[in-house]
């Protein structure tokens, strides 16, 4: 992240018809730190001249050594980046001179000396030397380094855990309209962490966040509307905004705008639509979207009856898992719905689906044991002994 690059550059750049490079080295004094910074940001942006890392990198280093802090800042950012032909990427370097701009109170130096420690840019990792330089850039006035702040205090990351704290600087941050930081302080209003809870708070700083395309907060929106929790209960605004979320990929949001397509809730009831978002929600591998999927092709709603990929469907999803599809898939091998009939793998996922506390398998064990010949029940107990050797060896 290099923040405010093109604001830092507009406030810096010589205005429109000034000289251009060949005239400032003729006519000003080459050891004056601002013409200096001008003639190695001119290098840098081909401004009045050919562009020419190198010579920019010249040019900034000397003034930047008579302590020229925006000098330093874009210095920082070269070697930060690797910036041209000639300058190669070397993030020591980079700290080295983001530091001293940022010991001169350049915030945006601050703020990228900041996330370097923090995300381990080329360095090791130091998430408190992270929090101090983020904490100098807030105070500042950057909300990016706010944000940054707010989370750090609400993870206990580099600084004491510190949810009021937090609070205080995701409100900083979102009053500049940083959509995250919004979106997190909806968030503490609505469980009441940090700040008193306050559902029209919360709601305010979500709606905010939302309408930036925060997909978090799209999805907790639908979720407010439709539970009726902290907002007046609307299926129709639930489903606005869980199709904003899902339209960017959200699965939850998928599969909640799925289920209400099914129920006829705040939308139309249409199965096709309903499959069509338990798809994508089950193509980012949620298993509850795999289990619908089963669920709509075994009942035949809105779209023909398919023993064959319900069972696809149920299999996928009891294998993540999913305890009414392992029940469901014991079921269709019981009965030979979409397999053959098959009572010693109807066991099986009986007993998968009983010893994740599903008592209605457990019932039906008992009922498919009696069925089952001696042969049958001693391959069951054998695939039944395999299973748990095999949890065995995955907890040590």
């Amino acid at each position: 992240m290099k923040l405010g690059l093109a604001l830092f550059l507009v406030a810096v750049l010589p205005p429109a018809g000034a000289e251009g490079i060949a005239d400032l080295l003729a006519k000003h004094d080459l050891e004056d730190a601002s013409v200096q910074f001008r003639i190695g940001l001119m290098y840098r942006t081909g401004e009045g001249g050919a562009k020419n890392s190198t010579e920019a990198v010249k040019w900034l280093r000397k003034a930047a050594e008579q302590g020229k802090a925006n000098a330093q800042t874009i210095l920082g950012l070269m070697f930060r980046i690797g910036d041209g032909e000639g300058v190669l990427k070397d993030s020591a370097e980079a700290v080295k001179w983001y530091r001293r701009a940022a010991e001169q109170e350049v915030a945006e130096a601050q703020f990228n000396l900041g996330f370097i420690y923090d995300y381990g840019e080329g360095l090791p990792r130091d998430n408190r030397e992270a929090a101090k330089w983020y904490r100098r850039a807030a105070e500042n006035g950057v909300a990016e380094a706010q944000l940054s702040l707010g989370k750090m205090h609400a993870e206990g990351d580099g600084v004491l855990k510190d949810r009021a704290e937090a609070a205080r600087w995701y409100r900083a941050a979102a009053e500049k309209g940083v959509a995250e930081a919004q979106c997190n302080l909806g968030l503490m209003y609505a469980d009441g962490l940090g700040v008193p809870r306050n559902m029209a708070e919360a709601l305010n700083w979500l709606h905010e966040a939302a309408g930036q395309g925060m997909t978090e907060a799209q999805t907790k929106l639908g979720l407010a509307y439709r539970s009726g929790t902290g907002a007046p209960q609307d299926s129709v605004e639930a489903a606005k905004w869980y199709l904003k979320a899902a339209d960017l990929g959200v699965v939850e949001a998928q599969f909640a705008l799925g289920t209400m397509h099914a129920g006829g809730e705040g939308v139309p009831k249409h199965g096709v639509e309903a499959a069509r978002w338990f798809r994508k929600a089950a193509e980012q591998g949620f298993a509850p979207a795999h289990y619908c999927l089963g669920v709509i092709y075994s009942a035949g709603d809105s779209m023909p009856a398919d023993a064959t990929e319900s069972v696809r469907w149920f299999r996928k999803a009891a294998e993540l898992g999913n305890v009414a599809a392992q029940f469901a898939l014991g079921s269709a091998y019981r009965n030979g719905d979409g397999v053959p009939r098959d009572p010693i793998q109807a066991h099986r996922w009986w007993s998968v689906a009983a010893a994740h506390g599903d008592e209605n398998a457990r019932r039906q064990l008992a009922t498919i044991e009696s069925e089952m010949t001696a042969d049958q029940r001693a391959v069951a107990m054998r695939l039944e002994a395999e299973r748990f050797g095999r949890l065995k060896r995955d907890v040590k």
